[in-house]
């Protein structure tokens, strides 16, 4: 059934999908792992929408840190995931933009190896409390520079 809708979906100009994504060990962890190994057969890209991150405090920070690590090193090198200049590409929905305190994120970031963030609005990233009220594109790479919070 999954290499029926790659297929379609080709077949119409889409060059891949976004799916959601409920955490470690989900339901929706366990098919990405079966999209993503049909779709590095079929030259076509998916990616990750990380639809939440539950908890408070730092035990939500060490969660969403173990999320992120969890999700570049299990699926971001696969061949199929999307990629921006070569670096894994996760979509974080606007509920966890909610979940998720402001003054949190800085943690988060530095938590996670190689991750920076970047705003699918213009709005600077240094100003977090402005950017992004549905979505943030995490992508990995070899940071510079730190993101410091506001």
């Amino acid at each position: 059934m999954v290499d029926a809708h790659i297929l379609e979906a080709k077949s119409h100009g889409v060059s891949g999908f976004i799916t959601t994504w409920w955490g470690q060990g989900s339901y929706e962890d366990r098919s990405f792992a079966i999209l993503l190994a049909s779709a590095e057969q079929k030259d076509f890209k998916v990616s990750i929408y990380w639809e939440t991150a539950p908890g408070s405090g730092r035990e939500q920070i060490d969660g969403a840190i173990a999320d992120l690590v969890y999700l570049l090193s299990r699926y971001g090198s696969n061949r199929a995931f999307l990629k921006v200049d070569r670096k894994p590409v996760i979509f974080v929905y606007g509920r966890v933009m909610g979940q998720v305190p402001l003054a949190s994120w800085a943690m988060i970031i530095e938590g996670a190896p190689r991750l920076e963030v970047f705003c699918s609005s213009p709005t600077v990233i240094s100003r977090l409390s402005r950017a992004c009220s549905t979505a943030f594109i995490l992508t990995t790479i070899a940071r510079s520079q730190a993101v410091a919070p506001p």
